[in-house]
């Protein structure tokens, strides 16, 4: 067994650090901002006519000032009229999402960190197999 083997793991604890990195950024980006409930009002603006896959929602700041944003996250069951947490920052309320563990990044630091460590596990196992093979 070649002893450049035990590279090979290095590639998925990379890519799980990358996620892990992505996740924590994001988070950090948005971990100030404002929880609130929202509605989604709309899914329409598509330009082929159909309905878009991107939700419209609004929701209404600390100072009662109504928002309204068009998701970057896909609809899937999100009907007009269903309610969805909503976290907008407090500098700039304009500024909002649909709170969910893919937009706040979470999502993101969990499956790094799985790979990195499904990666870190498959590096101890080759260098236990080369370590053996060796002895």
């Amino acid at each position: 067994m070649p002893p450049e083997l035990w590279l090979l793991p290095l590639v998925p604890v990379a890519i799980g650090l990358v996620f892990v990195v992505v996740g924590r950024v994001r988070y950090r980006l948005t971990r100030d901002w404002v929880r609130t409930t929202g509605v989604v009002t709309t899914r329409d603006g598509a330009t082929s006519g159909f309905p878009s896959q991107y939700p419209t929602f609004m929701w209404q700041d600390t100072g009662g000032t109504w928002h309204r944003r068009r998701s970057g996250m896909r609809g899937g069951i999100m009907a007009p009229g269903r309610q969805v947490p909503v976290a907008y920052d407090p500098v700039s309320p304009s500024r909002g999402m649909i709170d969910t563990p893919v937009q706040n990044g979470r999502l993101f630091a969990v499956i790094g960190l799985a790979v990195a460590l499904l990666g870190g596990g498959l590096g101890l196992g080759v260098v236990a197999m080369v370590a053996a093979a060796a002895a």
